[in-house]
């Protein structure tokens, strides 16, 4: 077993990017949201995976996580999480937030879905990401999901989660940094700096619980093109307030060890959050290679066999 070729994976992306794209916000454009809410189920299902929905209650009205899961081999089998949040923000089609990364997850779905891991693989698309923008910290759907974990004390063995992977600008000065990320990252910024600051590489933010396997992500990035920034963090929420603006945020709050790969959004894509995210502006080529490096680490991590 083995990733798909470069050039499928290119197309399957551009496909589904296609099928995605487009406002997906329960109070203006529920019609969409559900519709891709749809497709996503039925892509994981054709794909050879266990799906169901885990109903979400929001602000606006129920919402779900759409989960496939790839059954472990082994009876004591841990479970690998790997997501992407399928909704918008109002006024955005979501080309790159988070549209291309849920095309991703499906693609993910089509290369290991009828593997044999040793551990078990469950692949998400979460709902309601995009309502910290009315609450800080209210990332409904992945927090119901890891709430739930949790509660029935699943055995997590990490969580990857793919938050906007399609922006690539190799411009010198294309790549800005948060407040307070040059005082808690130093290295790394100065490892940006010195490549002309371009915003070319993946941010691959973990907390220390996932540091055992991060580098298994990292080495496979590399070895698919993609270069990736390790960037560890511990307790300096207040000064890296940007680093937990996503999906694997709920996780660490639950003490799984999970990680976020990102293009660092708004610190790089002019696009972000705005009515010009659409798929013309997403690097394919840039997802495909993240996409390919992703399963093959999956695999390596879960065992699959």
């Amino acid at each position: 077993m083995g990733p798909r070729g470069l050039p499928d994976i290119h197309e399957a992306l551009g496909r589904d990017l296609g099928r995605v794209v487009g406002e997906r916000h329960l109070a203006s454009s529920r019609a969409h949201h559900d519709e891709v809410r749809a497709m996503c189920g039925a892509a994981l299902a054709e794909a050879g995976l266990d799906v169901h929905e885990q109903i979400v209650t929001g602000p606006f009205g129920p919402g779900a996580n759409v989960i496939g899961r790839i059954r472990g081999s082994s009876a004591s089998a841990r479970t690998w999480v790997c997501g992407a949040h399928y909704d918008t923000v109002r006024g955005s089609p979501g080309a790159d937030d988070n549209g291309v990364a849920v095309a991703a997850v499906l693609e993910i779905a089509r290369s290991l879905g009828r593997t044999r891991p040793r551990d078990a693989i469950e692949l998400v698309l979460w709902d309601m990401e995009e309502l910290q923008t009315l609450r800080a910290g209210a990332l409904l759907g992945s927090a119901a999901m890891a709430r739930d974990m949790a509660g029935k004390r699943v055995d997590v063995a990490g969580v990857v989660d793919l938050e906007m992977i399609g922006c690539c600008r190799r411009e010198p000065g294309s790549q800005t940094f948060p407040a307070g990320f040059r005082l808690l990252f130093p290295d790394a910024s100065r490892r940006v700096a010195a490549a002309g600051a371009r915003g070319d590489f993946l941010a691959l933010v973990h907390d220390r619980r996932a540091a055992v396997w991060a580098p298994v992500l990292e080495k496979s990035l590399q070895d698919n093109g993609i270069d990736a920034v390790l960037l560890e963090v511990h307790g300096a929420r207040k000064l890296a307030h940007a680093l937990y603006r996503s999906d694997h945020a709920p996780f660490w709050a639950h003490g799984f060890a999970a990680a976020m790969l990102t293009d660092t959004a708004n610190f790089r894509n002019a696009h972000y959050h705005g009515p010009g995210d659409v798929a013309a502006t997403v690097d394919l080529d840039f997802a495909a290679r993240t996409t390919r490096a992703v399963v093959a680490a999956l695999a390596e991590l879960a065992d699959v066999r």
